[in-house]
């Protein structure tokens, strides 16, 4: 019971495909995350057109298949002059599709008082709410599960 000859044959390509496919999920995780607190920023705004378009990019972005979405990316690519690469829309269209799920998740998940706590805390400045956010939410799941004895 050996492994087929053609398995065997095949193995580097699927190598370089497994790497390629890592590459690509790093990357498009990363433009991910990127819009995803550009997006969640922007519907956090007070003034209205800042919110409109944070919402406008949550709803195409979400309410459109993700296949036209990497399509319409990698038909638009060479009008830009940067055709050719798949790869490079690949990265670009995940990013977009999955950073408008990311603005979702972060924007559900601000809570009322975060703004106040860090007004309270005397942060002051462009990221004040995402300094304290961040903050208490990586520090207070790691105290609470300390405390808990886990």
């Amino acid at each position: 019971m050996g492994l087929d000859q053609q398995v065997v044959a095949a193995l580097p390509e699927l190598g370089h495909g497994l790497l390629m496919t890592l590459v690509l999920t790093v990357l498009a995780s990363l433009v991910s995350v990127v819009m995803g607190q550009l997006g969640c920023f922007l519907q956090l705004r007070r003034a209205w057109i800042w919110r409109a378009i944070g919402r406008f990019y949550v709803s195409v972005m979400r309410g459109t298949p993700a296949i036209v979405q990497l399509f319409v990316v990698f038909f638009t690519l060479p009008r830009l002059g940067l055709g050719g690469q798949p790869m490079l829309a690949a990265v670009i269209a995940i990013g977009l599709n999955s950073g408008a799920y990311v603005a979702e998740i972060l924007r559900v998940n601000r809570k009322p008082g975060d703004a106040r706590t860090a007004g309270s805390v005397a942060h002051v400045g462009p990221e004040p709410l995402a300094d304290v956010v961040v903050r208490h939410q990586s520090t207070g799941d790691a105290r609470q599960s300390a405390d808990a004895g886990e």
